[in-house]
């Protein structure tokens, strides 16, 4: 194999490989866990069960991802803390070797190939958490792959991708990406032919009607898709620091790929398209920046000219080092996985042991970005919120916010004035306003991450 490409391929893997050493877990982990057993105990849930919100009113939930959820609870089930990071591990395997193997498939053995296979590595660099987005990264590459195949080969066949549809629809709701190239591709069909590329489109919006809740499961994707407030406030949902180097990264390879398609001759109305749809994406969310890129790749490698190098091959390399990176780190000559340490230092198990123990009477008020970890930690406590924000809707998530800034009118909050047990940020704003009101509220418990607040009988 060329040295160049070799040592292209393993930097690619060892760059985002990198970022799954952190031994945290991610902070929506935790409802995925309590999901993933209720899907194991009693199959996938109707109504929301978690929430002080699905406890007073049963509110219908859609479980989008809990074919996901089943499978982090079994290896939570198998290993522990530590099955959740080898999980990780999967996930960020399956993407990055697809969307860089993609790559080196579209561009083959070339300087061109090497860079962008570098640049879609940093684009994945910040997802690699245990979340579901790493099906949807590698799922939209294979779309993406099999369109380019039918648009530039012809009596090429792809009628097995509506089973692709059919595993992605109960992995992860954004299989609308999926949707989106298809559609692209029936307006500009290449040499394929539009009939069978909308028969296609067809058969795979139809396959996403298989899982549990049916069409139910297409209102998810309009909920998301009209919810404002977390887009301004939720990390993953919101648009990317203009000076984070993988958006840059994204940028650049779509940059790199509209002057390519500009260049060629007659102008390719799906490259266009596609950059479009691309660009859109990874300036919208910073979860979608791998969007961004892989459409660029598609594009970069649409003349069909250079040579190509076994796709099995570069998978495996990258796959392999990506593995590689993380057996050392367990091996000992890396950060030690301390997991029970680190959710210790991130997450309140001091404040949710107290109240194990105990038992003050709820209702309970927290804060966002540990509702998921309640709703592991303590289930018999319904959470006033957590990270399933097209449970609550935008209102709900931006109400949370400002009062846990301790914001003009945040003592109107309903759900912290109806609450009996608060657990807040040790040194967040509102546990000072609440340290403040000491005849209202006593403080229970308080360690260097979290302060328990107990109302005071009246």
């Amino acid at each position: 194999m060329n040295p160049r490409v070799f040592a292209a391929a393993v930097l690619a893997a060892a760059l985002p490989a990198a970022f799954t050493l952190d031994p945290t877990p991610d902070a929506d982990v935790w409802w995925h866990l309590r999901t993933g057993q209720l899907v194991a105990e009693s199959g996938p849930p109707r109504t929301e069960p978690f929430s002080r919100l699905g406890r007073e009113t049963p509110v219908p939930w859609v479980a989008y991802s809990w074919l996901f959820e089943w499978a982090v609870f079994r290896f939570h089930a198998a290993l522990g803390l530590p099955g959740v990071m080898a999980f990780r591990v999967v996930l960020g395997t399956l993407s990055v070797a697809t969307s860089v193997g993609f790559t080196f498939r579209r561009l083959g053995a070339t300087p061109a190939g090497c860079v962008a296979a570098l640049l879609v590595a940093v684009t994945l660099m910040p997802m690699m958490k245990e979340r579901p987005w790493h099906v949807t990264v590698a799922l939209t590459t294979l779309t993406l792959a099999v369109v380019c195949r039918l648009r530039e080969a012809p009596d090429t066949r792809a009628g097995w991708l509506p089973l692709v549809f059919i595993l992605w629809a109960n992995l992860h709701v954004q299989f609308v990406l999926g949707w989106l190239v298809l559609g692209i591709a029936c307006l500009f069909p290449g040499v394929a032919s539009r009939r069978y590329l909308l028969l296609l489109l067809s058969g795979c919006v139809l396959a996403t009607l298989v899982n549990p809740y049916h069409v139910r499961l297409w209102g998810v994707i309009w909920e998301y898709a009209t919810q404002t407030g977390p887009l301004r406030t939720v990390n993953e949902l919101a648009p990317p620091e203009w000076t984070s180097v993988w958006l840059w990264a994204a940028l650049g390879l779509i940059g790199w790929a509209a002057v390519r398609a500009i260049a060629r001759r007659p102008v390719d109305g799906f490259s266009l398209l596609l950059l479009a749809a691309g660009l859109f994406f990874a300036l919208r969310m910073r979860r979608d920046g791998g969007f961004g890129a892989v459409a660029a790749v598609a594009v970069l490698g649409g003349s069909g000219s250079v040579p190509r190098m076994s796709s099995g091959l570069l998978t495996g390399l990258v796959a392999g080092t990506f593995l590689l990176v993380r057996l050392v780190n367990l091996a000992g000559f890396g950060p030690p996985p301390e997991f029970a340490a680190a959710t210790r230092r991130e997450y309140p198990v001091g404040a949710a042991e107290w109240v194990r123990d105990h038992r003050p009477p709820g209702p309970l008020f927290n804060p966002f970005d540990w509702g998921g970890y309640f709703i592991w930690a303590l289930p018999e406590y319904p959470v006033s919120i957590d990270g399933r924000t097209n449970v609550y809707g935008s209102d709900a998530v931006s109400q949370s916010m400002r009062t846990w800034l301790a914001e003009p009118g945040w003592d109107a909050d309903p759900n912290l004035t109806t609450a009996n047990v608060v657990i807040a940020y040790r040194h967040g704003p509102l546990a000072a306003r609440l340290s403040e009101r000491n005849d209202r509220w006593a403080i229970a418990f308080r360690d260097e991450t979290a302060v328990v607040f107990v109302r005071k009988p009246e």
